[in-house]
Parts: structure tokens; C-alpha cells; sequence
């Protein structure tokens, strides 16, 4: 699957674009809509994953009518035609839009999104520094490796190989993960799936620093091991909430191992 398919952004502004052509005479205001340049922008919300943008406030220069006003017109439609309950829209501030993520569509993209293809991107001619591998790039990846290893070894997920071999493994049982089940309204969980989001979305708009982003999802990544168990009570509780934050991991290990070799043109080793 190409990684542009799993652009936030692109999804939301693929909703709009679809409602408008559906309802053109209910959001008539709306038509100029492809012919300007508006952004959707990840929130600060940390209850939620949140996208905001100003568009509403674009037209109203353009239609002669009040930013709320606008808004209110496609709010209405929108949540009215939204039969999947995927991504919600809400009237924040003088009319800025919140394009509010559900839990739900968040579930279906992190089952989807452990297929992307990394290697499609064209990084030719990037100079290679590999003076800027550091031991947190092994610990990181040989860390993820070592727990999804246990993991596999204790029955609790099924992996189709263990060599961890770039884009050639998986969780193959459970074939799909149910994420609603672990706390994503301001979690260390949450703080990971949106890293995963943020990287996606830089990746597809040609912005993404490598090595910033191998830090950052690093950190992600080892703060949710270390702040939310896998193993103990949890595992004898509640089979389901370990096996998804496994899934975390993997998906987190997926997009280390590619951003690695993208940056370095090199495979990191499973063990230290």
C-alpha cells in the first residue's frame, strides 16, 4: 500500500472534496474549494486526534459571508451524511473547523498501516552519514525486537518470522488488532499512534527530517513500553490490551526500521 493512502489529511480533504460534489447546491459557498490553498493541521489537542483548519475563514472573503456562518452550513451536512462515524466535525473559535478522529478510524488505519511500502520514496542523492549512527539506534531497534521476540515465544502474538528482516515480517495472529480497547485519549499509546500520524503526514509532504523523526518515534516508543505493561496481571487480565500494545510496537518497529534504512542504507541487528 502507498503511504500516501494513509495521509490524515489527504482523507479529510478526500471527505470534503466528495460531500461538495454529493451536495452542491447545500454548500454552493463550497464550490471554490479546489481552487484555493488550504491546510489542515494536526491539533494540540491531547484528549483527542485532532485536525483544525481555517478554510471557512478563506471563503468568507471570497462568498461575502461570516466564517461561523459557512462553517455551521457544512458542519450540518457533513455530520448529517456521515453515516461511518469515522471523522467527526466541530465549530471551534470564529469559525475554524476541528475535524476530530474517532476511535474507530483509528483502529482501521492502525490495522492497515503496517503494510505501508517505505521503499517507493526517491531519496537519491541524499548524502549518507553514518557517523550519525548512535547506540540508541540499536538499543531501539534490538528493544522492540527482544519484546515482540518474548511475545511471539510466550504464545501471546504469532510472528512470521522472528529474523526481522525489513518489510518481510509480521504479526500474522491476531490478524487484526483491536486498538479501542487501550486508553487513546491522552496516553503514552496515544502519544506513539500520533508520531506514527505525524511522521506519515511529513513523509507524504516531502518535510520529513530522518533523524529527528528516528528520536522522536524512539522516545515514543520506549516511553510506552516502559510506561504501559505488556507483561504480569495485564497479560492474565486482559489478553486483548496486551496484544495491542504489541501491535503498537510492531507498527512502531516497522516505520523505525524503514526510516533507519531510508536515512542510512543500512539494516540494524536484532540484538546488542
Amino acid at each position: 500500500m502507498l503511504i500516501n493512502n494513509f495521509s490524515l489529511v489527504t482523507i479529510i480533504k478526500n471527505k470534503l472534496t466528495d460531500l461538495i460534489k454529493k451536495e452542491k447546491k447545500e454548500l454552493k459557498y463550497f464550490n471554490d474549494l479546489s481552487r484555493i490553498n488550504f491546510s489542515i493541521e494536526l491539533s494540540k489537542n491531547e484528549s483527542q486526534i485532532t485536525y483544525k483548519s481555517s478554510v471557512c475563514l478563506q471563503l468568507s472573503k471570497i462568498n461575502q459571508q461570516s466564517a461561523v456562518f459557512l462553517a455551521k452550513i457544512l458542519v450540518d451536512i457533513y455530520n448529517q451524511s456521515n453515516n461511518k462515524l469515522d471523522i467527526f466535525i466541530q465549530i471551534s473559535g470564529n469559525g475554524w473547523l476541528e475535524f476530530i478522529i474517532s476511535d474507530e478510524f483509528i483502529n482501521h488505519w492502525l490495522n492497515k498501516v503496517n503494510k505501508i511500502h517505505f521503499l517507493e520514496l526517491n531519496r537519491d542523492g541524499i548524502k549518507i552519514d553514518k557517523s550519525q549512527i548512535n547506540f540508541n539506534h540499536y538499543y531501539t531497534h534490538s528493544r522492540c525486537c527482544s519484546i515482540l521476540k518474548s511475545a511471539h515465544e510466550q504464545n501471546i502474538i504469532s510472528l512470521n518470522s522472528m529474523d526481522f528482516i525489513l518489510n518481510q515480517w509480521k504479526i500474522e495472529n491476531p490478524v487484526k488488532i483491536n486498538y479501542k480497547i487501550i486508553n487513546l485519549s491522552g496516553s503514552y499509546e496515544q502519544k506513539l499512534i500520533k508520531e506514527l500520524v505525524i511522521i506519515t503526514e511529513k513523509i507524504v509532504n516531502n518535510k520529513l527530517n530522518y533523524q529527528n523523526s528516528l528520536n522522536k518515534l524512539s522516545q515514543a516508543i520506549l516511553d510506552m513500553e516502559c510506561h504501559c505493561q505488556i507483561w504480569g496481571e495485564i497479560l492474565h487480565k486482559n489478553l486483548g490490551i496486551s496484544q495491542s500494545r504489541l501491535g503498537l510496537i510492531a507498527i512502531g518497529l516497522h516505520y523505525y526500521q524503514n526510516l533507519f534504512y531510508q536515512e542510512f542504507k543500512e539494516n540494524l541487528p536484532t540484538q546488542i
